[in-house]
């Protein structure tokens, strides 16, 4: 069940804060960090590479696409039904 939305890095740092008790000057500069960076420019070529057309999308190994639409599923309970 969905509590409450993001809709901002505003949002998004409240959340981290509460989680981790990290400073918004910490979360800044790790949001900004080399790492960070690199994680991030992997996964836009992964997305680019894999041609993820929405999400969530989950790939195996690399090479197989699980299609998430054939599952039909509206809910938890409907998707542990089948």
């Amino acid at each position: 069940m969905v509590e409450k939305r993001l809709h901002s890095p505003d949002d998004v740092h409240r959340v981290f804060m509460s989680a981790t008790g990290i400073s918004r000057g910490e979360y800044d500069r790790s949001i900004k960090s080399p790492a960070v960076n690199d994680m991030v420019a992997l996964q836009e070529r992964l997305f680019k590479e894999y041609g993820v057309r929405g999400t969530p999308s989950v790939y195996v190994r690399g090479r197989y696409h699980i299609n998430n639409a054939a599952f039909g599923a509206f809910s938890v309970e409907d998707f542990r039904s089948r």
